[in-house]
């Protein structure tokens, strides 16, 4: 934890990984999954960082940090989708963010990927006739 608090967060990863190679006890492998998860965040890896939050839940559901992280990511992911739809929709672009704006978060357990997208819908208007 103290290279993860000094910043070197690559020292950080290593020893981390070590970690869960070594730590037999959910709870307390929970806790270094959680925390791979923050670095992943503070590199702007928030699939990443999705994925160690998870595998962190999946030991200890009892986590509330986790979900609040998790909850963070997709805002910050989501706020971030609305300012290039606001650009695309200034530069005449052909698609519009629905007006709920919504954003999913997808996850495939058999190949432990997740993947965050947004739902739009085509503006025909624009279209040329």
């Amino acid at each position: 934890m103290l290279a993860q608090s000094e910043g070197n967060y690559a020292e950080a990863l290593q020893n981390y990984y070590e970690a869960t190679r070594l730590e037999i006890d959910p709870y307390d492998r929970s806790y270094i999954l959680y925390n791979i998860g923050l670095i992943h965040t503070s590199n702007g890896e928030h699939t990443k960082a999705l994925e160690y939050y998870f595998r962190a839940l999946e030991r200890n559901p009892f986590l509330p940090q986790a979900f609040n992280n998790m909850a963070v990511i997709c805002h910050y992911v989501g706020l971030s989708l609305q300012k290039k739809e606001k650009k695309k929709k200034k530069k005449g672009g052909n698609f519009l963010v629905n007006t709920r704006k919504e954003g999913f978060l997808h996850r495939d357990r058999q190949n432990n990927d997740f993947t965050l997208s947004a739902v739009g819908r085509k503006d025909t208007s624009r279209e040329s006739k």
